[in-house]
This record gives structure tokens, C-alpha cells and sequence, in this order.
């Protein structure tokens, strides 16, 4: 084809393909921009988590986490006035390290079980706990709370 004395080729096949490809990633970008902005590498609505085990415990967690970042699991156990024994799974325990127990416990152990926290409530009603932990390597965290028997089960995403 010529056009004012220039002589171009043109692969219009070519063309529409790059365009084509072009179009699909910006689909692509905008899907991981609106993934971001709903929680997906962070905090946000798809990032929150929240188990309960028979009405007497209840986890608020972060479904994403990131490796050496603090993430907070968040318990609200019914006290029945006596003693509470919280025991966080080997596997898991093993995966993160317990930065701060808020309050703090009275006793905490490592048995072949996990970590055991145990709590002397003043009066019966619920208790909330927060656990701040690191994770220490990315992945999938799976993690078990036990309650005086009431056991509840949760995954995180480690993000590296």
C-alpha cells in the first residue's frame, strides 16, 4: 500500500490480535485492582474470617496474612466461671510465633498438643482474648483452637 510516497505493510491478522491480547490484560489488571480493594492482599471485607464452635467460642481471623506481619485472632469465649484452657495447634503454633495475649494469661505451656494458654476469669461471661501472631513462612496456615473441648477450625493465606 502506499500513502503519500511511504510504503507501509500492514498485518491487520497481527493487529487485531495484539488488540485483543491488550484488552485481556487490562481486564486481568482491573480484576487484581478490585481483588486488592476487597481484601484479598490485605484487609478488607474478603479478608475477614470468623468461626464459632458450638456458641460458646467464637474466632475473628484474618483469612490473608503476611509472612513476619502481625495478624491478630480475636476469641470471645463464654466463661462458665472456672478455669479456660485455650490450646493452639502444634502444626499452627509451630508456623507463627505468639507476639502478644491480650489479657494476659495466666499460664502458658507447650505440650505435644500445641501451646496452652489458661485464663482465671473473675466472674462468668464472656472473655475476649486477642492473640497477635507472625507467621513466620508464606503458604497455607492451618490452624485449631481448642476450648475446654469445643474445637475451631481455621485457614489462613500467608503471603510472602
Amino acid at each position: 500500500m502506499k500513502h503519500a510516497d511511504l510504503q507501509l505493510e500492514q498485518d491487520l491478522a497481527f493487529q487485531y490480535r495484539s488488540w485483543t491480547w491488550q484488552r485481556l490484560g487490562w481486564v486481568v489488571m482491573a480484576l487484581l485492582v478490585v481483588a486488592a480493594f476487597l481484601g484479598l492482599f490485605g484487609d478488607g471485607p474478603l479478608s475477614e474470617g470468623q468461626r464459632t464452635a458450638g456458641g460458646e467460642v467464637t474466632l475473628a481471623y484474618q483469612r490473608f496474612a503476611r509472612v513476619e506481619n502481625q495478624s491478630p485472632l480475636r476469641l470471645v469465649v463464654q466463661v462458665p466461671g472456672r478455669e479456660v484452657k485455650i490450646t493452639l495447634s502444634r502444626d499452627y503454633a509451630d508456623d507463627v510465633q505468639v507476639q502478644t495475649v491480650t489479657p494476659q494469661p495466666d499460664a502458658m505451656t507447650s505440650s505435644p498438643d500445641g501451646l496452652s494458654l489458661t485464663f482465671q476469669p473473675e466472674r462468668p461471661g464472656p472473655l475476649p482474648i486477642t492473640l497477635f501472631v507472625e507467621p513466620e513462612r508464606p503458604g497455607v496456615g492451618r490452624g485449631k483452637l481448642s476450648v475446654d473441648g469445643a474445637q475451631v477450625v481455621f485457614r489462613q493465606w500467608i503471603w510472602p
